[in-house]
């Protein structure tokens, strides 16, 4: 039932971790096979979706440093010009893509936070458990996020005012 319950939530917040739908999928097993191993050390003292979720974040932070992943932001603009590229069959997919793009530009920190307050509308209490962290460190992190989201963005559009200018020559 837990399984049940959890297995969307839990799978999502993998998968976009880790940019990856099969090491998400692979992630949030695991997951499950370490909350059943270890129920007996849950003691209630946040809620079992932050406990979940810690657990979650953790599987992936192992997977992370395993793959020794270090993407630069060069490496983050070529993976946005190749989703562009390749266009979409509707807006929907289209900002679905760019919202992906957006998720994998972000730091690794960046993108868990962002994803646990507004994908998973976690509060700052449920966000401080899951990270083990004070709420100003969340609140912190949050605002360092959100503005290397804007930065991005701000970025993105820049080079497309520049695309768009050098198309009408």
């Amino acid at each position: 039932e837990i399984v049940r319950h959890f297995e969307a939530p839990i799978r999502g917040f993998c998968t976009h971790i880790l940019n990856d739908p099969a090491a998400g999928e692979d992630a949030a097993q695991e997951t499950f096979l370490k909350a059943y191993r270890t129920i007996r050390s849950f003691r209630g003292e946040s809620s079992f979706s932050s406990w979940l979720f810690r657990i979650a974040r953790n599987t992936c932070i192992d997977i992370l440093r395993k793959q020794k992943r270090e993407s630069t932001k060069a490496q983050r603009h070529s993976l946005y010009e190749e989703g562009r590229s390749e266009g979409s069959a509707s807006q929907r997919l289209e900002a679905q893509e760019q919202l992906s793009l957006l998720l994998q530009a972000l730091s690794p920190v960046h993108r868990e936070i962002l994803l646990l307050r507004e994908y998973h509308h976690m509060n700052y209490d449920e966000i401080s458990s899951v990270l083990q962290c004070s709420i100003d460190a969340v609140k912190g992190r949050l605002k360092r996020a959100r503005q290397e989201a804007q930065e991005y963005l701000r970025h993105l559009h820049e080079n497309e005012n520049v695309v768009q200018r050098e198309e009408t020559l």
